[in-house]
């Protein structure tokens, strides 16, 4: 999930939907600097430069497009963006999905009751 514990701290800020204010050090971290995917779209739309040409950004339309619609319409945006800076869109399919699913549940299951046996 992250390189280093900071990187930790970023990450549970923004699931927990919280400020950061404590480093290792115990003073503030500065506010983290993301990128910004469509400004840079804009600007290697206008240079010609493709620095992502060569990569393959894999999508599972079927989970994907089963999202909310400003989150959806956020994600479409930074795809969008990719391609334009030289990224290939690549639908997949995960065969046997629902099979892996029911699997899962039930090995969870298992181990969840493993646990509290003596």
């Amino acid at each position: 999930m992250a390189g280093c514990v900071e990187d930790c701290v970023l990450l549970y800020a923004a699931v927990a939907n919280q400020d950061v204010s404590c480093s290792m050090a115990g003073e503030p971290l500065p506010p983290p600097q993301l990128p910004q995917p469509l400004e840079m779209a804009r600007y290697t739309a206008s240079t010609g430069l493709r620095p992502l040409e060569g990569i393959k950004i894999g999508v599972f339309d079927r989970w994907f497009n089963d999202s909310d619609g400003e989150v959806l319409s956020c994600c479409r945006a930074a795809i969008d963006a990719a391609v334009a800076m030289g990224a290939e869109l690549v639908p997949i399919a995960i065969p046997e999905l629902e099979l892996l699913r029911v699997a899962h549940t039930v090995r969870s299951r298992e181990r969840s009751q493993e646990k509290w046996m003596f």
